[in-house]
């Protein structure tokens, strides 16, 4: 169970330390072949930065592909993710849930509801799906071994008719675009507001045909709206406290990609019909006539993915069968790559910033509260042994969730088998419940 006390301590001590762990997490949707996959890039505050790319499994199975967006919980640390389908005509939508700060390992939190995309309000876990009623609000429940989800309330509203494919939250209001009816996939154009407090839709705004993805800036919202996607992106910018609209015609094809800085510039950056990144000026409402940065396809990997936070510029690159993610450290200087890594998983979309005090943080990952399961010693060179009561079955996994070998209960050593050198789990099955524990390979 997670320290309620060792975060309360974190918070009181947030304002002595001030010091930041920054990250940034991306969902890979993958392949039928291979599944979904995982990025990580965590940036400590003595700037020590560990990158981490590759396959996500499930129950011992990879996680079904194409995934389509992550939330944050900043009061659980519980990372929020949505899991696909078996192929790219079937979307099943499952939420799964990881302890992203400790593990690579993933809890199914829903069945199969269509999720599309997330966010975190207070204890709510907002999700958009792509069946009716096309919204609906979780609780966030903390358990001993994790977090659950609670369905609370879904709003009852004859505007609520298509698929939302975005989801911010000003205050206590969601704004979630309607982007197409998902049984004819005709183009919706409205964007709806949702009070959380009353739990029905207070009003709309009319926008350009097939808003997809909403940025936030100051007191406007942005909405890259794509038409037919056979003309120009159209950008319609919603005044949040009036529900004005203006519509911005940019003269330039896009396909996706619709990113602005966490830091709250007035630039939104999208990718163009030619691949290449520009930037947007929300207050000259123009498009720069130069690639931002020059940044833009590498060879014939074509851009996908976006993530603006900071003095990180992350660009995820794909032929739709390998994935290539680069980061650029920028911040009104030119771009300049400070790690590439790639994988043979393909489509990095979606990515999320998220940022915690590094003391909150060290409580959350050590687990103030004694562990009714613990290993010794640890780190390990050859073999282990277990203290705790009623342990049915031990699982050695990888941080990706990969299972490297299995024992049975006995109360005797622990051998493992030839592995690397690194940091592992433990899976502790007992007639308690199940811990997953912490393994250092030396």
């Amino acid at each position: 169970m997670r320290s309620l006390h060792g975060l309360l301590l974190g918070s009181l001590l947030l304002a002595q330390t001030g010091q930041r762990v920054k990250a940034a997490f991306g969902l890979i949707e993958g392949n039928p072949a291979q599944g979904g996959g995982f990025y990580s890039l965590i940036r400590e505050p003595s700037g020590a930065q560990t990158t981490m790319l590759g396959p996500l499994y499930y129950d011992g199975r990879p996680l079904e592909p194409y995934g389509n967006d992550l939330a944050y919980d900043p009061r659980t640390k519980y990372l929020f993710l949505t899991g696909g389908g078996p192929n790219p005509f079937t979307y099943n939508g499952v939420i799964y849930g990881m302890d992203v700060w400790r593990s690579r390992l993933l809890d199914s939190l829903t069945g199969p509801i269509g999720a599309r995309r997330l966010a975190v309000k207070d204890t709510l876990l907002l999700v958009t799906r792509n069946q009716a009623p096309f919204f609906t609000a979780y609780r966030i429940r903390p358990t001993a071994t994790g977090v659950a989800l609670d369905s609370l309330w879904s709003p009852s509203s004859p505007y609520l008719r298509s698929v939302p494919e975005a989801i911010i939250v000003v205050g206590d209001t969601a704004f979630i675009p309607l982007a197409y009816n998902p049984n004819t996939y005709a183009s919706d154009s409205l964007i709806l507001s949702i009070n959380l407090r009353t739990q029905q839709v207070d009003s709309f705004a009319k926008v350009y045909p097939n808003p997809a993805e909403l940025v936030r800036i100051g007191g406007k919202l942005h909405a890259a709206c794509y038409g037919n996607f056979m003309v120009p992106l159209h950008i319609s910018e919603i005044d949040i406290p009036s529900r004005t609209v203006t519509i911005t015609n940019t003269g330039v094809n896009s396909y996706g990609g619709f990113v602005t800085d966490t830091g709250g510039r007035d630039t939104i950056l999208f990718v163009d019909g030619a691949n290449v990144l520009r930037a947007y000026s929300t207050t000259t409402r123009q498009v720069a006539s130069a690639p931002y940065q020059g940044i833009q396809a590498i060879g014939s990997l074509t851009l996908y993915g976006l993530l603006w936070a900071g003095d990180w510029l992350i660009t995820g690159h794909t032929n739709y069968t390998d994935t290539l993610i680069v980061t650029f450290n920028e911040r009104g200087r030119p771009a300049t790559p400070s790690d590439t890594i790639g994988t043979g998983i393909p489509s990095l979309r979606r990515l999320i910033y998220v940022e915690e005090d590094a003391t909150v943080l060290e409580l959350a990952r050590a687990n103030q509260i004694p562990a009714p399961v613990q290993v010794y010693p640890n780190p390990v060179s050859d073999r282990f042994w277990l203290s705790g009561e009623g342990i049915q079955q031990v699982t050695l996994r990888d941080l990706y969730g990969r299972v490297l070998y299995t024992w049975g209960a006995h109360t005797a050593e622990y051998a493992l088998p030839n592995i690397p050198k690194g940091l592992y789990l433990l899976q502790v099955q007992t007639s308690r419940g199940l811990h997953t524990l912490r393994l250092q390979k030396l």
